[in-house]
């Protein structure tokens, strides 16, 4: 899941798209996708609590849609 997981301590940044996407062409692997991919923007005042998972938002800093981004390269 993109941005913060419900696992405590667990982000998932755009770094490691990054480095899914490398990896993914390395392979050849032909499609990546993401866990809830609405959660693809940064969250507004009140979306999120201190570090857990917000359902509507990826809880990083981020410009909407930069996940999908990092995946397509």
């Amino acid at each position: 899941m993109i941005g913060v997981n419900d696992i405590a301590g667990e982000t998932f940044t755009l770094s490691d798209a990054a480095r899914v996407r490398s990896f993914a062409e390395k392979k050849g692997i032909a499609w990546v996708s993401m866990w809830s991919a609405f959660r693809d923007r940064s969250c507004q005042a009140g979306e999120s609590s201190g570090g857990d998972a917000a359902t509507e938002c990826s809880g990083v800093a981020q410009s909407a849609g930069a996940f999908g981004k990092a995946f397509a390269g």
